[in-house]
C-alpha cells in the first residue's frame, strides 16, 4: 500500500514481468530469429537491414552527428561479425548456433534500438534547424539518443563476444546439468 499501489508502479511492473513471453519465450523468438531470419536465406534479409542501418550511420556522419555514427558503425561491426559467425558455424553445428540465439538476439535488439536513436537524432536535429515543432522536445530527443549511444551500445562489443565465443560453454555443457 502507499506509495507502490498509489502510484501505479505495482502495475507496471507486473506488466514489465509479462512482456518477454506475450509472443512466446525469449529463448524461442531467439531461436525463431537465427533458425528462420537470419540462416533461412543465408543472411540475405539481415544484410539488406544492415545496409539501411550504414545508410543511417552515413546520414549521421554527414549532419555532424558523429558521435552517433560512431557509435552505430562498432555496434553494426559487431553485429556482422556475430552474424558471420553464425552463418559459418550453424551448418555445421546448429547446437552451437542455437546456444548463441539469446545473445544474438540481445545484440541485434541493441544494435537496432542504436539505429532507431540515430535516426530519431537526425530528425530532432533537423527540427531544430528549420525551427518546426518543440525545440525543448526535439533537445530532448538528441540527449536521449546520445545516451542510450553512450551507455547501451557499447554493450554490442561484450553481446557479439558471447555470440562468438560463450556458446561453446552451453552447448558443451552435460545433459546431467540439466536432469
Amino acid at each position: 500500500m502507499g506509495f507502490i499501489e498509489v502510484t501505479g508502479a505495482a502495475q507496471h511492473y507486473r506488466d514489465a514481468r509479462i512482456l518477454p513471453i506475450y509472443e512466446g519465450t525469449n529463448g524461442i523468438q531467439a531461436l525463431d530469429l537465427v533458425g528462420r531470419k537470419i540462416l533461412r536465406d543465408d543472411g540475405a534479409a539481415a544484410a539488406a537491414l544492415f545496409d539501411e542501418m550504414a545508410a543511417t550511420v552515413e546520414a549521421a556522419s554527414s549532419a555532424g552527428l558523429e558521435r552517433y555514427a560512431l557509435r552505430l558503425t562498432a555496434g553494426l561491426e559487431h553485429l556482422g561479425r556475430a552474424t558471420d559467425w553464425l552463418l559459418q558455424t550453424a551448418p555445421g553445428d546448429s547446437d552451437l548456433a542455437s546456444a548463441s540465439a539469446t545473445p544474438y538476439l540481445a545484440l541485434l535488439g541493441t544494435v537496432a534500438g542504436g539505429w532507431q536513436m540515430a535516426r530519431q537524432a537526425l530528425a530532432a536535429q533537423a527540427g531544430l534547424k528549420n525551427g518546426a515543432g518543440n525545440r525543448a522536445f526535439f533537445e530532448a530527443k538528441l540527449a536521449t539518443a546520445r545516451f542510450f549511444m553512450d551507455h547501451e551500445m557499447p554493450k554490442a562489443a561484450a553481446l557479439a563476444a558471447i555470440v562468438t565465443d560463450g556458446a561453446a560453454a552451453v552447448a558443451e555443457a552435460p545433459d546431467s546439468l540439466f536432469g
